[in-house]
């Protein structure tokens, strides 16, 4: 059921389009990238983008950050092409933003190599 519904995301995500400057962070980024999480549902596509305010609506939570061009990633192989947050700086998002138990979780994957680079 859960690799179902990360299945779901994932094609909500290819069906938004980013708008120019963009990019897919947090527990979307740790979907596609194979990061496991302490979540069951996903109710909106978590992305970062440097110049626009935070913002949660029913389809989307933006955080307003920037990240070093070092650590976005060209894709997953979940989802090819779209611009992302580096397996580690998804990893730091999740810790700085979400409580210890899902930081614990990511990181714990992440250290034991169950990351899709």
């Amino acid at each position: 059921m859960f690799r179902r519904r990360i299945a779901i995301h994932l094609g909500h995500i290819r069906a938004y389009g980013l708008a120019p400057g963009q990019f897919i962070s947090h527990q979307s980024a740790a979907a596609a990238q194979g990061i496991p999480l302490f979540v069951t549902e996903f109710p909106r596509i978590s992305i970062s983008d440097p110049d626009r305010s935070s913002q949660t609506t029913a389809v989307i939570r933006r955080h307003r950050r920037t990240v070093p061009v070092e650590h976005l990633s060209g894709s997953a192989s979940a989802l090819p092409g779209v611009l992302m947050t580096s397996p580690i700086w998804t990893v730091a998002d999740i810790l700085r933003d979400k409580d210890e138990m899902h930081g614990f979780i990511a990181a714990d994957a992440f250290v034991g190599g169950v990351v899709d680079m």
